[in-house]
């Protein structure tokens, strides 16, 4: 049966009175301070936030404290290599070299091969404007006979 259509008969009409104080609870009047305890979703996001942020500053202190060691030692290295031990220069500016005297001579060999067998300047067609297009801005090119020059290696003291 349908205890409602019991409860509220034609001729009451009325809500009944119901023995429970959770189902039509009086409301409270609101007090001033409490309104300062109401937090919307976005306080509680950034809230969450700003507890991260402080949970990750002895994380960003070591980072950066460990960026500061090894700029330090970093520095102390580059002094001690560049300048030597006594400022005196003597790990970079001693000037030696651990080639051999074979190695030396192929450089230079290479080097004067390298030199006999490059193009000569201004014979790049990637470089050079072709013909037809210099005939379409008005300029016309006298052919001249292409010279043959005989490429002599340098001394070697100019390598």
């Amino acid at each position: 049966e349908d205890l409602t259509s019991e409860a509220m008969t034609e001729e009451t009409k009325e809500i009944p009175k119901v023995n429970n104080p959770g189902l039509f609870k009086e409301p409270e009047p609101i007090r001033f301070r409490d309104l300062y305890r109401i937090v919307g979703h976005e306080e509680r996001k950034l809230h969450a936030t700003y507890k991260n942020f402080r949970g990750a500053v002895p994380y960003l202190g070591a980072t950066l404290a460990s960026f500061v060691i090894a700029k330090a030692l970093g520095d102390k290295f580059a002094h001690a290599v560049v300048l030597g031990k006594g400022n005196g220069g003597d790990g970079l500016f001693k000037m030696e070299t651990q080639n051999s005297n074979y190695d030396y001579y192929y450089n230079r060999e290479f080097q004067r091969m390298k030199y006999l067998t490059e193009r000569p300047q201004g014979d790049d067609p990637s470089l050079n404007t072709a013909p037809n297009v210099l005939a379409d801005l008005g300029i016309f090119e006298a052919n001249t006979p292409t010279i043959a020059v005989v490429k002599k290696s340098p001394h070697y003291k100019y390598f």
